[in-house]
C-alpha cells in the first residue's frame, strides 16, 4: 500500500511538471519571447528542449531585463538547463507618508528563444520544431540542496522526484506569499489614493461655493446700483 502511494505521488509530480512546461513551435530563424515578473536577488532556473530535429536547428536562449541588460545567453544548443540571478533593484528614497507601504522588489524580465538555422542548410517549406520551455524559481537554496543531496548520496530517482516535488510546493507557497503582499500593497495604495481624492473633492467643492457666493454678492450689488431690484 505504501509503495502504491509513493508511485502515485511520483506520477502526480511528473504530471505537475509537464503541466507547467510551455510547449510551442518555431520555424527556422523565428524567435519567441516571454516576460516574467521575478523578485530581485533570487536564483531562477530554466530548461529548454527541442523535441525533434536535434542538432539540426539549434536554439539560442536569451534572458534580459527590459532595459536590455543581458543576464544569460547560450547559443546553439538543442537541450539543457540554465540559471541566472536577478539583480537587486535600488529603490529611490521614499516620501515620509509612504511608510505604510511594503517594498515591492519585483521586476519584469524577458526570456527569448530563437531557432537558428545552420549556414548552408536548406530546410523544406513548413519545417518547424517543437520546443519545451520551463522556468522555476529557487527559494532559499532548496534546489541546490536537492542537487547536492542527489550527488552526495546514492539517491534513487523516486527520492529525488519527491525532493523536487517539495521544492515545487515551496515555490508555490512563495508565489502565494508574494501575491498576498502585492494585494496588501494595492489595497493600501487604493486607500491612500481615495483619501487624496476625497480631500481634493472637498477642496473643489469649497472653492466652487466660494466663487458662487462672490458672484452672488457682485451681481446683487450691480443690480442695486442699476436700480434693477
Amino acid at each position: 500500500m505504501t509503495n502504491r502511494r509513493v508511485i502515485l505521488l511520483f506520477v502526480a509530480f511528473n504530471l505537475f511538471v509537464a503541466a507547467n512546461a510551455i510547449r510551442f513551435y518555431l520555424e527556422p530563424g523565428q524567435r519567441r519571447c516571454f516576460t516574467e515578473e521575478l523578485p530581485s536577488g533570487s536564483k531562477v532556473t530554466g530548461q529548454t528542449r527541442v523535441s525533434g530535429g536535434k542538432s539540426d536547428m539549434p536554439i539560442d536562449v536569451w534572458v534580459t531585463t527590459l532595459q536590455g541588460r543581458v543576464l544569460y545567453n547560450k547559443r546553439a544548443e538543442d537541450h539543457g538547463k540554465f540559471s541566472f540571478i536577478t539583480p537587486k533593484v535600488e529603490r529611490e528614497h521614499r516620501p515620509a507618508d509612504d511608510y505604510e507601504y511594503e517594498e515591492e522588489e519585483e521586476e519584469t524580465y524577458r526570456i527569448c528563444i530563437e531557432h537558428q538555422q545552420k549556414a548552408g542548410r536548406v530546410h523544406p517549406a513548413g519545417t518547424r520544431r517543437a520546443i519545451e520551455f520551463n522556468l522555476d524559481q529557487a527559494f532559499g537554496g532548496v534546489s541546490e540542496d536537492v542537487e547536492r543531496a542527489a550527488k552526495a548520496t546514492d539517491t534513487d530517482r523516486l527520492q529525488k522526484s519527491l525532493r523536487q516535488m517539495h521544492t515545487s510546493l515551496s515555490g508555490m507557497i512563495g508565489d502565494l506569499t508574494r501575491l498576498q503582499r502585492r494585494e496588501r500593497n494595492l489595497t493600501a495604495r487604493m486607500e491612500h489614493t481615495t483619501g487624496h481624492v476625497l480631500v481634493l473633492a472637498i477642496f473643489s467643492l469649497t472653492v466652487t461655493i466660494g466663487i458662487c457666493a462672490a458672484q452672488y454678492k457682485y451681481y446683487e450689488g450691480y443690480f442695486k446700483q442699476k436700480k434693477l431690484c
